[in-house]
């Protein structure tokens, strides 16, 4: 942490995903807006009672605390490294809560999902899911929080094995996660190369 370094608050981090496209007119592309992330791992409680080959104390609590890493060691790390505009709300145990630039979040939370994936060393049984709501910065935070949990509950839903990820009111597993941001990122390339209007790309959208 710098302490030289001025604290943003909420509406300078919804700033951070846009784009000056015109020095000279000072034009900027994007959203001003922001992403609050919650998730936790699927079926824990069936983990520990299930999961462990003869469980005992000293097992259920060494899997506790690797869970707990993860969230509360390798989390804080990675958004120091990759993601220096997410504001922890918490992060520890087996769940987090996030706030961040709207696009970067959503970046964040497919990095976090595959890094879970190799930290569980691709174990199907092991898995979180996530909820994504996108906000403008005035909202206030116990409206983040409450909408955030809100999808979540929408992802663990979903399917039996929840394993999902919801954001703009969509469920999906996170398997089909980087198709979708190949989309994204295929449809931005067109709007670039074809100066697609706004108002088209909405279209294309809905």
């Amino acid at each position: 942490f710098d302490r030289a370094a001025p604290i943003k608050t909420l509406g300078h981090i919804a700033c951070e995903d846009r784009k000056l496209v015109n020095d000279e007119r000072e034009a900027w592309l994007g959203q001003v807006a922001l992403t609050t992330l919650k998730g936790d791992v699927d079926n824990l409680g069936a983990i520990f009672q299930n999961g462990l080959e003869r469980p005992t104390f000293a097992k259920m609590a060494a899997l506790s605390r690797q869970t707990n890493m993860f969230f509360a060691v390798w989390l804080p790390w990675h958004c120091r490294q990759h993601a220096p505009d997410t504001y922890t709300v918490f992060a520890g145990g087996d769940d987090f809560f996030l706030i961040g630039p709207w696009h970067s979040t959503q970046k964040l939370a497919g990095e976090m999902r595959e890094a879970f994936r190799r930290y569980v060393a691709g174990n199907d049984e092991l898995s979180f899911s996530a909820g994504m709501v996108m906000t403008k910065p005035g909202v206030p935070i116990h409206y983040l929080a409450a909408g955030a949990e809100e999808a979540l509950e929408d992802a663990k839903q979903h399917r039996k094995q929840k394993d999902c990820v919801s954001v703009f009111g969509i469920v999906a597993p996170w398997q089909n996660w980087p198709t979708l941001q190949a989309a994204e990122a295929r449809l931005d390339e067109l709007r670039e190369q074809y100066r697609l209007s706004t108002g088209y790309v909405y279209g294309l959208l809905q």
